[in-house]
């Protein structure tokens, strides 16, 4: 009982209710009690309960080299260039980013397509690809609201890509993602 006559629900069984205490109510491996990788922070708290390196909540740039930086403050102020191959692993949350994607480069949620979601911060779309040959894999989150990037194509200005622009002689691929919302021409 909510103490005001609502009754609280458990939907996933683990002793946490659906109004604040559990993080994901669909899933009993998450709630404020679990810490899988044993890096000191909850489920409900931690990027990627299954690796000690992913600890609060953000995001992850994972270079080639095996070197990680956190960039959750970059994708917060809207705006990420991302120019060496790598690993971009975004935690759990809605950002408003615009993603310029220089680099082979995955780009994915850490938790599923229902709980990170890219919109664009500034209209256009959440990722742009306008580098000529690269390899690009996009998932495990939901991309919303993108309205397209202004394009010519011979003398016609076209509105293009929607959620993910790309103006370059290279490979998107898109997997276990929602895109929805989207908008353009092209």
């Amino acid at each position: 009982d909510g103490g005001d006559g609502t009754t609280l629900v458990d939907g996933d069984g683990d002793g946490y209710d659906s109004c604040g205490e559990d993080c994901d109510d669909s899933d009993a491996d998450k709630n404020p009690d679990v810490d899988a990788d044993g890096d000191g922070f909850s489920a409900c708290d931690d990027c990627d309960d299954a690796d000690a390196a992913f600890t609060t909540l953000g995001a992850y740039y994972l270079y080639e080299d095996g070197i990680m930086e956190e960039v959750g403050d970059s994708l917060a102020d809207g705006s990420l260039a991302l120019t060496e191959d790598g690993i971009l692993r975004i935690c759990p949350g809605e950002w408003d980013v615009n993603l310029d994607v220089q680099a082979d480069l995955m780009i994915e949620g850490t938790w599923g397509p229902e709980h990170t979601i890219l919109r664009p911060a500034d209209g256009g779309s959440a990722v742009s690809v306008v580098t000529d040959d690269l390899n690009v894999w996009i998932g495990n989150l939901t991309l919303s609201g993108g309205t397209g990037t202004s394009t010519f194509i011979g003398d016609t200005e076209i509105t293009a890509g929607g959620g993910v622009y790309c103006e370059s002689a290279s490979t998107v691929q898109i997997g276990d993602a929602i895109l929805t919302e989207n908008e353009a021409e092209r």
